[in-house]
């Protein structure tokens, strides 16, 4: 039966939204049939035909709507454009108005979708919050689908269900789902809505024991952590105060730093006495407290402690988590009081060394800062950080002129950890230390020693060396150093040409218009990095090897065929919950993960193609990663937001491959991420200076908060790098420095004393590593950017011209 299903399904719609084929971008039939589902036909003579089909690629799903509305180079028939762009509505978020547009279609023109239009325009009434329409269209999903799109048809009519205020209704198709084991993919989304359901019609009990039943291991932190604050919820309101109190204690061991975790400890606070929690309660209370910076609440926790009589153990970490509180409060003369006293736990003692030395650090007693590191370093030298600590040391010492010492402690630490980051730098400063004085063999003396420790070679030591060996004027051996750089990777921070000054040319004219149409227009300019990027896929393909097995893969099959259904329908994040289940089981083959990787590529899923590229070029080694270098250099940097790049760009005064270099960097083109630190969106921007942009461009604070947005993203993002580079003189590396680190950072490292260096020594200079290793990764991506699209042919020289 099922088999006769999924036939079924695949009429309706793997020969329906697409259109002819073309088997010259197509993998090979003896690729298996995981690869014939994801490509039963090819979308790019439909891109060639009409570029409302083309620009979606690319995420500009707003700029194909308009051509598709002004109907620029036709293309077509009429029913088949109506889907296009009831699809293209649905991604743009106007639910109506794709609604309408499916509307329009008659009883004998639906291409196939058949019973599937039901689904379709079911969920766009729930999404436009009609309740009463959705349940309406439900009723018009075939029932030979029922196998293939239960578990969302289900969804769909809980939540129709539930937003129309029949409770009871959603209540017993709950029990029946439940009963009969009917949950499906949807896993995080499904289960909360049953919670809605059962809390809805006040089986709070039940809705307790479903959160209980949810497998959390499985999870995102974000979501267990969510989840797990709803159930914890329920069993106060029940009244099960110690159940409650078990799962907040598990809940801040598993997520401790997550939000919902630190908000059930704080209902935790609530609804208990303080009295009723044991010790250990709150002491852990307290250190998640600390760690989510609510510190109010964690000296709330910890000053009932003063109340008991504790143990020494309990004592001692008290005293710890109050010298970290007050340190965070900057108490830096509280801390180290704290920090001073003599501990029993070896890990509390560990814990205290450290402690002190950053608070004489703040204080200012910087030498007995660094002395405190170097001990540290001596007591614990198998501890994480054994080796920043001696390197913060040394960097203390030269700072108060004590050379002789900050040499030694460099030296030690080269010499102790020479495999470890910080016994690297250790190995540079001091190579530059010699250097800087005219002891040009002494430098390469200790260069060629780091070569010789380290199981691989090192860029920044060769490109190091090669520098040394040319003020020694020993020419050859500068040449071997810099060929076998250049062997290890062409595209390395230290070969770029012209490093100094990132071009900051405008793309197009101060108007801001961009040409769409013409032999020199931006259609033909991504026509032709369309094609360029099937052939480097083709090129890729023919060498990757076949897989092997194909029946351990025909489970993926359901999943495609839902996953394309939905990406059809421009429901992608039904379709990215049924391709994260086929990433995992294609993941064995790298042909498979190849092909999945390009069909994410031409749907615009950037985000997803790019880290399976990234998978499969990890994968690659001997011949084929020379060969493939190139090919997989243009996949793994897409062209993402053009005309939205290219116009914020030319306002502005930037060149777009800096731009797309630091997005690439950012995010990795995903419009949703979110950093630990809060940034959000295509170039990671923090709220606060969301708002602050939209305040300097006369726009409403609510314009500012919703970075999730492409255009707002980009658009502020754009702006608040050419804001930054005016405030750095017009230097495009101290403005990537300030992006990632701030301004104040970035002018103490770019200062009168480094500008007198070499860039790229004053790159390696910076303090933070993160910040060092984006700056280089930026530079990389921004010179690949530019000779894979800007330096031949299309808009760059139009513009130029």
């Amino acid at each position: 039966m099922s088999r006769l299903v999924l036939c079924l399904f695949m009429c309706f719609v793997l020969t329906a939204p697409a259109g002819k084929t073309n088997p010259s971008d197509q993998p090979d039939n003896e690729a298996g049939t995981i690869s014939t589902l994801l490509w039963p036909n090819d979308p790019s003579i439909e891109a060639q035909e009409n570029p409302a089909y083309l620009l979606p690629q690319y995420n500009e799903t707003g700029k194909a709507y308009d051509l598709l509305v002004r109907g620029v180079n036709g293309g077509g028939g009429g029913s088949r454009l109506l889907v296009l762009e009831a699809r293209l509505l649905t991604q743009l978020g106007l639910y109506e108005r794709a609604d309408s547009a499916l509307n329009r279609l008659s009883a004998g023109e639906t291409l196939g979708w058949g019973g599937l239009l039901g689904l379709w325009r079911a969920r766009l009434s729930l999404l436009a919050g009609k309740d009463d329409n959705a349940l309406e269209h439900h009723k018009t999903i075939g029932p030979e689908l029922r196998v293939v799109f239960g578990p969302y048809q289900d969804y769909i009519t809980l939540a129709s269900l539930l937003g129309s205020g029949r409770n009871e209704e959603a209540f017993a198709l709950g029990r029946e789902i439940l009963r009969d084991g009917r949950t499906g993919p949807l896993d995080t989304e499904f289960w909360e809505i049953l919670l809605d359901a059962y809390i809805s019609s006040d089986s709070l009990r039940e809705a307790a024991e479903i959160a209980s039943r949810l497998p959390k291991r499985l999870l995102a932190p974000e979501d267990a952590a969510r989840i797990g604050a709803k159930e914890i919820d329920l069993l106060y309101q029940l009244g099960d105060t110690l159940e409650a109190r078990a799962k907040t204690r598990s809940l801040a061991e598993k997520c401790p730093r997550e939000t919902m975790a630190a908000k059930a400890v704080r209902w935790a606070i609530e609804r208990l006495p303080l009295a009723r929690l044991s010790t250990k309660e709150l002491l852990s209370y307290s250190e998640l407290m600390i760690d989510e910076n609510q510190l109010s609440e964690g000296r709330k926790l910890l000053s009932h402690l003063r109340k008991r009589r504790l143990k020494r153990s309990d004592l001692d970490r008290q005293r710890i988590l109050l010298a970290e509180m007050y340190y965070r409060e900057k108490k830096y003369s509280q801390a180290a009081g704290l920090a001073r006293l003599k501990y029993v736990s070896a890990s509390l003692k560990q814990r205290s060394m450290l402690m002190l030395a950053r608070c004489y650090r703040q204080l200012g007693r910087q030498v007995s800062a660094a002395s405190l590191y170097e001990n540290y370093a001596s007591v614990y030298p198998s501890d994480a950080k054994a080796p920043e600590a001696l390197f913060v040391a040394a960097e203390l010492y030269a700072k108060n002129n004590y050379i002789t010492k900050s040499i030694r402690t460099l030296e030690r630490l080269s010499k102790t950890y020479r495999s470890h980051y910080f016994g690297r730098l250790s190995t540079l400063k001091l190579s530059w230390h010699h250097l800087d004085r005219g002891r040009h063999a002494k430098s390469v003396s200790i260069l060629e020693r780091s070569l010789g420790w380290s199981r691989r070679k090192d860029e920044t030591t060769l490109y190091y060396l090669a520098d040394a060996y040319g003020k020694m004027g020993k020419s050859t051996k500068r040449d071997e150093a810099l060929g076998a750089l250049l062997s290890l990777d062409s595209t390395s921070f230290y070969l770029q040409p012209s490093i100094e000054s990132i071009s900051i040319r405008p793309l197009l004219s101060s108007s801001g218009v961009i040409e769409m149409e013409g032999n020199s227009g931006l259609l033909a300019f991504l026509k032709e990095a369309t094609e360029k990027k099937f052939a480097a896929q083709r090129r890729i393909r023919a060498a990757l090897p076949k897989p092997r097995g194909k029946k351990r893969y025909e489970k993926a099959r359901i999943h495609i065929e839902r996953g394309r259904a939905f990406l059809e329908m421009g429901f992608r994040d039904w379709a990215e919950t049924e391709f994260t289940y086929v990433e995992a089981i294609l993941k064995p083959s790298k042909r498979l993960t190849f092909e999945l990787a390009a069909f994410y590529d031409r749907y615009g899923l950037s985000w997803r193609s790019v880290k399976l590229y990234q998978r499969v070029w990890d994968s690659v080694h001997g011949d084929n990663r020379r060969t493939l270098s190139g090919a997989f250099a243009r996949l793994l940097h897409p062209l993402l937001y053009p005309i939205q790049v290219f116009e914020n760009c030319t306002r502005q005064g930037l060149d777009p491959h800096l731009v797309y270099a630091m997005i690439r960097e950012e995010s990795k083109f995903d419009l949703m991420a979110v950093s630990r630190a809060g940034a959000q969106g295509l170039m990671q921007l923090m709220p606060g200076t969301g708002k602050d942009v939209a305040r300097r461009l006369d726009l409403p604070d609510e314009v500012g908060e919703n970075l999730f947005a492409p255009e707002v993203n980009l658009a502020f993002g754009v702006w608040y790098s050419s804001y930054l580079l005016r405030r750095c003189g017009n230097d495009p590396l101290m403005m990537l420095c300030a992006y990632n680190a701030g301004l104040s950072n970035a002018r103490r490292w770019f200062n009168a004393r480094t500008r007198k260096h070499d860039v790229r020594r004053i790159v390696d200079e910076i303090a933070f590593r993160e910040t060092r290793n984006y700056v280089k990764r930026i530079v990389e991506s921004a010179h690949l950017y530019r000779s894979l699209y800007f330096d031949t042919g299309g808009a760059y020289r139009a513009a130029e011209r």
